[in-house]
């Protein structure tokens, strides 16, 4: 089993006012989503409808697995994305940041 955590303080602002807008991370395994893959629908962080500043910083975090997977090098990346706004996409700015990930047997594979 492969386990990954990605922390970050963020900010997800801006869009248009009244709109849902939000701003996304998931972690990848070789280039494929981990599980749960939810593409872009899990909500990192959020404008609040508009109303989250450049100054609105907040600590987040995901975290995913993967199961049965063979011993071997695997590469490990954090991927964002910005979702809503209606013609004026959030800004979503992420400092301070880490990605950690283990690796453990699984008996049941």
């Amino acid at each position: 089993v492969v386990f990954a955590r990605f922390s970050a303080e963020s900010v997800c602002s801006g869009g248009s006012p009244g709109a849902s807008s939000w701003c996304s991370v998931q972690i990848l395994l070789n280039g494929v989503p981990m599980e749960p893959d939810v593409g872009i629908d899990f909500a990192f962080d959020s404008t609040n409808k508009g109303a989250e500043t450049n100054g609105s910083f907040e600590g987040h975090t995901v975290e995913r697995s993967e199961r049965c997977m063979k011993p071997g090098t695997y590469e490990i990346k954090a991927q964002w994305a910005v979702r809503g706004g209606f013609g004026s996409p959030p800004t979503f700015r992420v400092d301070d940041w880490s990605l950690f990930f283990e690796a453990a047997e699984d008996d049941n594979c």
